[in-house]
């Protein structure tokens, strides 16, 4: 089995030590000078409604270890787009860190780092220029192949609530939600019971 396994991850046993080892790889191919930081994979929260991100840098501030923590997405299996990403991500824990933590993290001066690295706009994303990406490349044939399977996570239905709609007879009907087919309750300013509306 260890045969297998080593045929399927090439030098890297984990897709965390191919992701450190690429973090030092463009730390140095690109002159960063990151603070300290562990990198990992892992689903980003999510920053809106519906909004996904491919990569997330946690501040030292969020952490008990006083480290960045940055994630590359399980979704993201081929090796120079998850480097491109992880490049994003270091710029972070490279550029100085804002005054006010919940200010943009896509400031002028990430920018300007972003830019010094072959990173283009929009800057929220993971995106390079012709020739960082040839870069890139060629560090992911340096490392070998990247150790994951990307996973795809299926949308579970939820059938709607459960809660039913009931509202009094006020000309601005009074609106509850209640999880009964059965709601005997009299509304306080029309004195009329609320009915069943869905």
């Amino acid at each position: 089995m260890s045969n297998i396994f080593a045929e399927l991850t090439g030098t890297h046993p984990t897709r965390e030590s191919w992701l450190v080892e690429g973090a030092a790889k463009l730390a140095d191919r690109f002159s960063l000078a990151p603070r300290p930081h562990c990198v990992s994979v892992g689903f980003p929260r999510l920053r809106g409604r519906g909004s996904r991100a491919d990569g997330q840098t946690w501040t030292p501030s969020e952490s008990e270890d006083t480290r960045h923590h940055v994630f590359i997405s399980p979704a993201v299996s081929d090796a120079p787009r998850a480097l491109l990403i992880l490049l994003h991500e270091m710029i972070h824990c490279s550029a100085p860190m804002p005054a006010d933590p919940a200010s943009d993290p896509h400031d002028a001066e990430f920018v300007a780092l972003a830019a010094s690295c072959g990173l283009i706009a929009p800057w929220t994303h993971a995106k390079a220029s012709p020739d960082t990406l040839t870069i890139l490349a060629t560090l992911a044939r340096e490392l070998g192949p990247y150790p994951h399977g990307a996973l795809h996570p299926k949308r579970i239905a939820t059938g709607g609530t459960r809660l039913r709609l009931w509202q009094c007879a006020c000309p601005r009907p009074v609106k509850v939600r209640v999880a009964s087919d059965d709601f005997q309750a009299t509304c306080n300013r029309c004195n009329h019971p609320f009915v069943r509306a869905a």
